[in-house]
């Protein structure tokens, strides 16, 4: 599995300007990352599913919007959300991402 992470806006705009989304091969990481990411993968997805849960978007200069790109073998998708609408399960794939980059 393969994901890359892109933010656009929010108050760190500056930094990440023309920033190309980091990405992490998920098949590099330990068994039980793994495991932990596959699993955060799929509680986002589910959750994005969830109409209740959609992203009503946002207006202001500090919001910022995350892009996941997921691809999983044949399947790929892309969840988006920002600062403004993150449902839970979103908001902790998204801190473990970060984390992860953080570390590199």
């Amino acid at each position: 599995m393969k994901i890359s992470l892109a933010t656009h806006g929010g108050q760190a705009a500056v930094v990440n300007l023309g920033r190309p989304p980091r990405v992490l091969d998920v098949d590099t990481l330990a068994p039980a990352q793994r495991a932990e990411i596959a699993r955060l993968v799929a509680a986002a997805a589910a959750e994005a599913e969830n109409p209740a849960k959609a992203d009503n978007g946002g207006v202001g200069g500090d919001l910022g919007t995350h892009v996941v790109s997921v691809e999983d073998g044949g399947r790929s998708f892309v969840l988006r959300r920002s600062d403004r609408a993150m449902p839970e399960a979103f908001a902790a794939l998204l801190d473990r991402l970060q984390k992860h980059f953080a570390s590199k």
